[in-house]
């Protein structure tokens, strides 16, 4: 499932919009790919993505693990 948020990191900024990836395989570990702006999370953080306030995603989003590769497995 995949999902995007958008939001302005300060009001006088342009808005970023990060796409959110759910994948069944992870467990406990939730990445960024920086390059792309794009997140990998398990369940849990993709509930706070999808339904949570904005409190609660942007506590996640500084959670997620910044990354330069993406698993080529996860695209599959």
């Amino acid at each position: 499932m995949k999902i995007t948020w958008t939001y302005f990191p300060k009001p006088e900024c342009k808005p970023v919009t990060l796409t959110v990836i759910y994948l069944n395989s992870l467990v406990m570990d939730n990445y960024l790919h920086v390059e792309t702006n794009t997140a990998f999370v398990n369940w849990e953080l993709f509930r706070v993505f999808r339904d949570g306030n904005l409190k609660q995603r942007q506590l996640a989003y500084k959670s997620l693990t910044k990354i330069d590769q993406i698993d080529s497995k996860w695209l599959q």
